[in-house]
């Protein structure tokens, strides 16, 4: 079996042309000639599609849509393969970094430091807010 690992992309709608011309285009060009050799079976994207949370998107969904787009669509066309061969894992930058109180960011350490506030969060537990964009991707995907 023959895999391609690819990580850490980080997509940016500031600097996409480059990321197209410099990164994509060759990787295609490359990819051509390894399928002519042996080709490959599956494709694993093993964290940080778009930079900082999709932060110059309007939102961090808008960045995964662009990555399909700019990234897996190119990848999947050259290769010939199809959705089901394609794997991702989100990374720290695939977060919605604001869906969750600065208490989460902070830590239970500095937060939990009284006993109403240890009910308060019992009561409204919290902290996986921020990755559900990639995982609403994920299902879309």
């Amino acid at each position: 079996m023959r895999i391609l690992h690819i990580s850490d992309f980080h997509l940016d709608i500031e600097d996409k042309e480059d990321s197209i011309n410099h990164i994509i285009e060759p990787l295609k060009k490359s990819l051509s000639k390894i399928q002519i050799d042996k080709p490959i079976d599956l494709i694993l994207f093993t964290g940080d599609l778009v930079n900082i949370g999709g932060k110059n998107y309007s939102d961090i969904t808008e960045g995964f849509m662009d990555f399909e787009e700019t990234l897996i669509e190119p990848i999947l066309k050259t290769t010939g393969l199809d959705k089901n061969r394609f794997y991702f894992v989100p990374g720290n930058h695939d977060i919605n970094r604001n869906a969750d109180s600065k208490f989460i960011d902070d830590g239970i350490e500095k937060g939990l430091d009284n006993q109403e506030k240890i009910n308060k969060f019992i009561n409204s537990p919290e902290g996986n807010n921020r990755i559900k964009s990639f995982t609403e991707f994920e299902k879309y995907f």
